[in-house]
């Protein structure tokens, strides 16, 4: 919320007036739409689909934007499944998927920042070579993992019902993501570069630092 010379306005209270709308609609036509396990599901999906787009909400408030985050996500899930078939430790496999999508996201930002290619051009290319090597490792064959793994439960085991604890990361990533935007120099120095780059780098913002970091996020 903020305040203007007309008195306070709420800029998400649109979105937050139609989402209410909206589930009310769908439980006036249906019985089971507001029941706790419809909730967990969508809970579930918007953990997937909400923690990838406040990362990408940053970078997009930054000036730049990125196409391959999905095959970044499912390379990730199948290099972690991968790794734990073959016997890999737990820890040991979180570290080097992490640091795949952290070379992925340096790719971009080199390529975007340094050459000055624009971003949709670079992340649109990362996307389609993604997904060529995916396809090629994996064949076109889904890869599984059925093992018992702590791992797995603490991204996304269930703890309350039909409730995973994908819901949890997405609230922890949610309180992060706005700290990070407007309670830190990097966040003021994001918007900044966002609007006006080449007044902030005039005012010592370290344009393509803080472009490079967001990609990496």
């Amino acid at each position: 919320m903020k305040r203007t010379e007309h008195g306070l306005v709420f800029p998400s209270l649109g979105v937050i007036v139609a989402f209410v709308l909206i589930v009310l609609v769908f439980s006036f036509l249906s019985k089971q739409f507001f029941t706790l396990s419809t909730l967990g599901g969508i809970f579930t999906i918007a953990a997937e689909l909400g923690t990838i787009t406040l990362a990408v909400a940053v970078l997009m408030v930054s000036g730049e934007f990125d196409l391959s985050v999905g095959s970044v996500f499912a390379t990730a899930g199948v290099l972690l499944a991968t790794l734990l078939n073959h016997g890999i430790n737990e820890l040991v496999a979180f570290i080097v998927v992490l640091f795949m999508a952290a070379i992925v996201g340096s790719m971009n930002g080199f390529l975007t920042t340094r050459l000055r290619i624009p971003s949709f051009i670079v992340t649109l290319g990362m996307m389609m070579t993604i997904r060529g090597l995916l396809l090629l490792a994996t064949k076109g064959f889904p890869v599984s993992y059925y093992g018992k793994s702590w791992l797995i439960h603490v991204l996304n085991g269930k703890f309350v019902g039909e409730f995973r604890v994908s819901a949890i990361w997405l609230l922890v990533f949610l309180g992060l993501f706005t700290f990070l935007l407007n309670r830190t120099r990097h966040g003021n120095w994001t918007y900044a570069a966002g609007g006006n780059p080449e007044v902030a780098r005039a005012l010592g913002v370290r344009v393509n630092r803080v472009k490079m970091i967001n990609f990496l996020l």
